[in-house]
């Protein structure tokens, strides 16, 4: 039925496989090619995937004699580059409008100090953690031995500053346009505030509006704060968070609060089953009770932690609800407990979706079983779940990553109210034909429930599977699958200082109930093509254009979309995930 839409999907995808099927080892660079200078560090003029904590192994051991900070501005040398020409006044003008991290910021994010011994590890962490900052563009560091100074040797810290005033707008489904301001490092200490404010032109009120302000690792701590409220169209939630997550093995304590109040209305004059409000507590903690592994150990470093979780969810308002009626607006107490195994580090590579910045890949393995109490509202039951989750490098193949999830309440050998999810993540070597390098992703995820009440579903509400298409509630089923195909070409091509990368995608979103295949249900898709522009001495990132063709989906939406928006970060699986869980349908 759908084999001639999936053969237009596809077609993109495997033409550019076809161009690409040499190997980045077999074919030199093309004669007067230029590589960027991240790319030439290691095995001549490929860039690899390498563990991040390999470069500093020569200086194990040795005294951290002094810590130096240097920031590169927004507008002027790249961290690959820092030969380029002089800022313009213009750019020394947007330079100075553009709040640069402070240094005691960056020293506190660091996971060493002056006098510690070096440990690779610890060093290649603190690289990785400015890294995933969002108001931080790249970052390096550098161990410098000092002659005649014995054991003692300096450290560089560099990071190139990312522009962080941002203006943003975006049309929606439904004809909607939202529009955001936000700043992503207020007065250079890694505070964000962000207003937004959406118009629904077929709603009444026409108009919402969200905010939030957060401040990252306050005092050095690592812990997170976060106030949000959104107030739209049928809906209206404030939150309050705190967190400490594991985004480092080096860490050692754990944990975060969570409350939240949500109430949710079909905006109409008539009552509906989706109407309900809801208030969220929701308390974890954890440590690790136990490491194996040296100093002077590279890679991976299995750790054991211990956690607990106690959440409770209570209903204010709702539909009528019984016992096998309406499972998703019934109150429900858990407290759980978790063992996690985690054996994870990461490696360091480029030319992913963008040129120029560093990207870190994690590897490793995370083993993750949790138990505990379930005291629902007309029942209590015991609540298990367990997660295995791998990464790591292909040979000569690329890279895979996946996690199978599991979660339910067991009875009598079997498992009610359950879900099962499954993810995959792969992304290929770097293939050449000609001047041009070519990278392909595939991403895709499995969703099903076991043995769920008749009327539950997935829940599809902003999802967004398909690439410029936000679902709503209207969307229902018991089981998915979802591919995301995607090809990148990075071009030789350079128009002062700024590269540019051709992309394509098919998006298929497979959606339905009973015991058919997934295969034989609903199929819905996406597919398109885009262009994405790097200027190697600014720190905006890429900016990237997309235009997409949908040619058959489960809500009311344009057939085309066209859209301009900001550069895209890979995500990987999370190897780091220690929190008791409750596996979400």
């Amino acid at each position: 039925m759908y084999r001639r839409q999936i053969i237009l999907l596809l077609l993109p995808l495997a033409l550019g496989a076809s161009l690409a099927t040499v190997s980045a080892d077999q074919v030199e660079p093309a004669a007067g090619a230029r590589p960027d200078s991240a790319e030439v560090e290691r095995s001549g003029n490929e860039p690899v995937l390498e563990p991040s904590d390999l470069k500093f192994l020569p200086f194990a051991g040795k005294r951290v004699r002094r810590i130096r900070v240097r920031n590169f501005n927004v507008f002027g040398p790249s961290l690959d580059d820092t030969t380029g020409d002089g800022e313009s006044r213009l750019e020394r003008f947007l330079n100075q409008l553009n709040f640069q991290t402070g240094a005691t910021t960056i020293r506190q994010t660091l996971l060493f100090r002056e006098g510690d011994a070096i440990d690779p590890f610890r060093l290649a962490e603190s690289e990785r953690i400015l890294r995933n900052l969002e108001f931080i563009g790249d970052a390096r560091i550098a161990v410098e031995q000092i002659p005649g100074s014995g054991d003692s040797a300096d450290v560089q810290v560099i990071v190139k500053e990312q522009w962080t005033l941002q203006l943003s707008g975006r049309l929606k489904e439904g004809n909607s346009l939202k529009v955001r301001l936000a700043e992503k490092n207020l007065l250079g200490l890694g505070y964000q505030v962000s207003a937004a404010a959406t118009v629904f032109p077929n709603a009444n009120p026409r108009l919402g509006f969200d905010t939030s302000f957060s401040m990252q690792n306050i005092l050095g701590s690592f812990i997170t704060g976060k106030l949000e409220y959104v107030k739209m169209p049928g809906k209206e939630t404030a939150g309050f968070a705190l967190s400490r997550e594991l985004i480092s093995p080096v860490l050692r304590y754990v944990g975060g609060l969570n409350l939240a109040r949500a109430s949710i209305a079909v905006p109409d004059s008539q009552p509906s089953a989706a109407d309900n409000s809801s208030d969220l507590a929701d308390l974890w903690a954890g440590r690790a009770v136990h490491q194996w592994g040296g100093q002077k150990e590279t890679g991976r470093r299995p750790i054991l932690f211990l956690a607990g979780r106690v959440r409770h969810l209570k209903f204010t308002r709702r539909p009528p609800v019984t016992p096998s009626t309406f499972s998703q607006y019934h109150d429900m107490n858990h407290v759980l407990g978790s063992l996690t195994y985690v054996q994870s580090s990461h490696y360091r590579a480029n030319l992913l979706y963008n040129f120029g910045r560093t990207e870190d890949i994690p590897y490793g393995f995370l083993a993750r079983v949790t138990y505990g109490v379930a005291d629902a509202e007309f029942t209590r039951s015991i609540y298990a779940a367990s997660t295995v989750a791998a990464g790591a490098k292909i040979e000569d193949l690329g890279y895979g990553i996946g996690e199978v999830r599991i979660g339910g309440y067991p009875k009598g050998g079997t498992i009610e109210q359950g879900v099962i999810r499954v993810r995959t993540i792969y992304l290929s070597s770097l293939a050449h034909a000609g001047g041009y390098r070519f990278r392909h992703f595939i991403n895709a995820e499995y969703t099903a429930g076991i043995d769920r009440f008749a009327d539950d579903s997935i829940d599809f509400s902003g999802d967004e599977s398909i690439r410029g298409v936000v679902y709503n509630s209207s969307v229902t089923g018991s089981k998915r699958l979802q591919l995301n195909l995607e090809s990148v070409a990075f071009t030789p091509w350079r128009v002062r200082r700024v590269a540019f990368a051709l992309f394509t995608f098919a998006d298929l979103d497979f959606i339905g109930s009973g015991r058919r295949s997934i295969f034989a249900q609903d199929l819905y898709m996406g597919m398109g093509l885009g262009i994405r522009l790097h200027g190697a001495g600014f720190g905006l990132g890429s900016v990237q254009l997309r235009f997409a063709w949908y040619p058959r989906l489960p809500i009311d939406h344009a057939a085309y979309s066209f859209t301009a928006f900001a550069e895209q970060r890979f995500r990987a699986i999370d190897l780091l995930g220690i929190r008791p869980e409750i596996v979400q349908y």
